[in-house]
């Protein structure tokens, strides 16, 4: 096994006891291994519980070509990615990705959403964090980066 993506990890992992953090559950591995996590960072951390996010684990010679690595830019939790660097530099690059479903629950990760997009929704559009008006639905949002 050389990758393992994760979707709908459920964790804050700045809430994370670092003792039970995935950092450290697979700290005892001989081989070599690297981890990229997304949350939604979007609201200050509350508890270690958060619905959605993702994780990304290269293990052995995948985890050498890691050449970039990072989360969606509106720090939703909706992928993590890294870039890895092929034979010949060719790059490849990998993204575990989290859409949220729709849910009415306040709590939900489509809520959550929902708050981020109604509390950015007047910034200039100029500004990276700006979401489009024409976009009411996280959904819609989590596709809208991916056109």
């Amino acid at each position: 096994m050389d990758f393992v993506g994760l979707t709908e990890v459920n964790k804050d992992w700045r809430r994370v006891d670092t003792d039970n953090t995935v950092w450290a559950a697979t700290s005892g591995r001989t081989e070599a291994w690297r981890i990229q996590t997304s949350n939604n960072k979007t609201l200050p951390p509350q508890a270690e519980f958060h619905v959605g996010g993702t994780l990304s684990m290269y293990f052995n010679e995948l985890s050498y070509r890691i050449s970039a690595r990072g989360c969606d830019d509106w720090n939703l939790g909706h992928w993590s990615w890294s870039e890895l660097n092929g034979i010949g530099n060719h790059p490849t690059l990998i993204v575990t990705v989290y859409c949220p479903v729709v849910s009415s629950s306040p709590s939900s990760c489509y809520s959550q959403h929902l708050t981020y997009m109604a509390m950015n929704s007047s910034l200039p559009d100029t500004d990276p964090l700006h979401t489009p008006g024409n976009i009411t639905c996280p959904r819609q949002l989590f596709g809208y980066d991916h056109k």
